[in-house]
């Protein structure tokens, strides 16, 4: 059987070469396939997302969460936040440069229907959405719940072997877009922005300040 599936791939790479790259696809994506029962695969994830790391900081948990909170209500209260814009043009051409061929998010909806819709209007409707949950420092229910997909490690190791696979998360196109977005807001606020790795921990908070005259 090995043998004959091995000339008919042979014949198509001298016959139709349009043919055996799809074979070839189609068999590499079969190998890959993840043979693990899902409730394995669940527990697995479940104890990757919620156990925490060991770190090695003086502070507690509780302490950490105050001194954030202290600082984001010292933003919040140095900021006028009728000066907040998102600008539907950088939303436009975000939208735009989204790669084609990714996994759909939790919505299901792909990349090409936001690029190749109303891209315009979509502009002005997410431009919208982000604005108010600058302003408002809010967030919608549900806004990033990704889809947890396993995948293989190691191409060529064992696709029934839990250690040898790991879960990549993929969001939603909206997401996607507010997290690209973030980084404008820094650029347009900082001179030097990379200068902010090693400080955005704290400097985050800042993406939405707007410039002070």
């Amino acid at each position: 059987m090995e043998d004959t599936a091995l000339r008919k791939i042979d014949t198509l790479f001298h016959t139709n070469r349009d043919k055996f790259l799809k074979e070839m696809r189609r068999k590499r994506k079969q190998d890959e396939n993840v043979n693990v029962p899902i409730d394995e695969l669940k527990r697995n994830f479940e104890k990757l997302f919620n156990e925490r790391n060991q770190t090695n900081l003086n502070k507690t948990h509780d302490e950490i969460l105050l001194e954030l909170n202290s600082y984001e209500k010292e933003i919040n209260e140095s900021i006028n936040t009728e000066l907040i814009e998102v600008p539907p043009e950088i939303i436009k051409r975000i939208i735009a440069d989204l790669p084609n061929g990714k996994s759909s998010g939790f919505v299901e909806a792909k990349n090409e229907m936001f690029k190749y819709g109303c891209i315009y209007e979509l502009s002005i409707i997410i431009a919208n959405i982000i604005k108010a949950m600058i302003k408002f420092n809010q967030i919608p229910y549900l806004f990033n719940v990704g889809k947890i997909l396993p995948i293989l490690k190691k191409n060529d190791g064992p696709n029934d072997e839990i250690n040898n696979i790991r879960p990549i998360t993929i969001s939603d196109t909206i997401a996607n877009v507010f997290e690209k977005y973030l980084p404008t807001r820094i650029e347009g606020n900082h001179q030097d922005p990379k200068d902010m790795i090693g400080k955005i921990d704290r400097e985050i908070w800042r993406v939405h300040l707007p410039k002070q005259k």
